[in-house]
């Protein structure tokens, strides 16, 4: 044993692990899409109410941006999700 070298094995995944992992980083893409519309529309509510309190219109406008961005991006992950739905049959 002494003087042989460990053949190591590379790490080979099945088809059902890498479509696994596939769908988990897909997920993982909406689940940030989602939470980043969510952010948008909160910013946007923030910069809104501040600038009422502040009597500062662009501010104001900033914050309805913001909000439309937000909701922009949930809609665009809405159609994914149900796009997704149609393509992938139920089994």
């Amino acid at each position: 044993m002494v003087g042989k070298a460990l053949r190591v094995r590379p790490v080979t995944r099945t088809r059902a692990q890498a479509k696994a992992a596939s769908v988990s980083e897909m997920a993982t893409t909406q689940l940030e899409e989602r939470m980043s519309g969510t952010t948008d529309k909160a910013k946007g509510r923030v910069k809104e109410a501040i600038g009422a309190l502040t009597d500062d219109q662009r501010l104001k406008n900033e914050g309805k941006v913001d909000q439309a961005a937000g909701a922009g991006k949930d809609g665009v992950a809405k159609v994914v999700d149900k796009l997704k739905a149609v393509a992938s049959p139920k089994k």
